[in-house]
């Protein structure tokens, strides 16, 4: 895969400190996947974990 490897592209080729990656993280960091791999917890209708179980309801 060594052909396809175009290097490092974010957050900057040149910006190794702390600061600048966590600066880099702070500005372009997102949760774009979180919503489509979670399930609502709770007790009621549309809950699907239970929370004090840690478990699909019903099972």
């Amino acid at each position: 895969m060594d052909e396809f490897n175009a290097g490092e592209l974010l957050p900057n080729p040149g910006g190794e400190t702390e600061t600048e990656i966590l600066d880099w993280v702070t500005r372009d960091g997102e949760t774009a996947l979180h919503p489509s791999c979670t399930a609502r917890m709770g007790v009621d209708d549309m809950s699907v974990v239970d929370p004090l179980f840690m478990r699909v309801h019903g099972f």
